[in-house]
């Protein structure tokens, strides 16, 4: 996005985490943590009157996992469950946040991954049993691999392209559109 925090980037007059945010609040999670790391205060000033929990990574220059570390760092110990949205996902809607919330409860265990058109992408939702193995990654690339382990404990939800679209381009995101958004 060149100099462009992605974040607080605005799709028709709204910032983009604060479009994810809200779908969070909105749906049936009892607390959504927001992991902030670059212009942290521009990020935290664009969730103003959500209930959110801002909590800030200083170690965001080093990758995906050490935010994913620092938010589950945060949690209370009584949570038995996570689902990590991405910031840069204005299509996530609160009702596909509960269908995922509603598979994990019908399932022992799994980890919950949003499809679109069988592709798996995000959001993902994680038992507390996995929550170790999170603290393990490194770098950039999520958690590809304790996922890779764990084939027999998957559950997928399909999200269409919600779950597949990010914005990553000043290009993409001159294509987002309010028909394409949810109300916030």
């Amino acid at each position: 996005m060149g100099k462009t925090n992605k974040l607080i980037a605005k799709v028709d007059d709204t910032p983009m985490v604060r479009i994810v945010a809200h779908a969070a609040v909105a749906s049936r999670v009892d607390s959504v943590l927001v992991v902030t790391g670059h212009e942290r205060e521009s990020v935290e000033s664009t969730l103003d009157g959500l209930e959110v929990t801002c909590i800030h990574n200083p170690d965001y220059a080093n990758g995906l996992s050490t935010s994913l570390k620092a938010g589950i760092d945060a949690l209370q110990k009584n949570i038995d469950r996570a689902i990590i949205l991405l910031g840069d996902m204005p299509l996530i809607e609160a009702s596909m946040i509960d269908r995922m919330l509603k598979a994990s409860d019908t399932t022992n265990g799994s980890i919950i991954i949003a499809t679109s058109n069988g592709r798996r992408g995000n959001p993902v939702l994680w038992p507390r049993a996995f929550f170790d193995d999170l603290q393990t990654i490194e770098g950039d690339i999520g958690a590809r691999q304790i996922i890779g382990r764990n084939l027999d404990r998957i559950g997928e939800v399909e999200l269409g392209e919600a779950a597949r679209l990010d914005i990553d381009t000043p290009e993409a995101l001159a294509g987002m559109s309010k028909k394409d958004m949810p109300s916030v």
